[in-house]
């Protein structure tokens, strides 16, 4: 799974799926990010995206860093970001 940033308006999470280096459709990931669970399927380019909601967005601090969990079956990938 690959893992892209966010903007500072929007929150959006991304994740792309390949297995066997081909990427893979209508598979669920799993986001954890701010305490919250999102479960996404892949799209047929292999890709799931979240768009979080404003309410979360205005928590944030500027200049903090969060943590982003996604899961695939038993993969995770763990990673931060920081809002800018």
């Amino acid at each position: 799974m690959n893992f892209s940033n966010f903007s500072d308006e929007k929150v959006k999470l991304k994740a792309t799926l390949k297995i066997n280096g081909k990427k893979v459709k209508g598979k669920k990931i799993t986001f954890k990010f701010k305490g919250k669970t999102y479960k996404v399927k892949t799209n047929k380019k292999g890709i799931a995206k979240v768009t979080i909601k404003k309410n979360v967005i205005k928590k944030l601090k500027k200049g903090k860093k969060y943590t982003v969990k996604m899961t695939y079956l038993k993969d995770t990938i763990k990673t931060t970001v920081k809002v800018k």
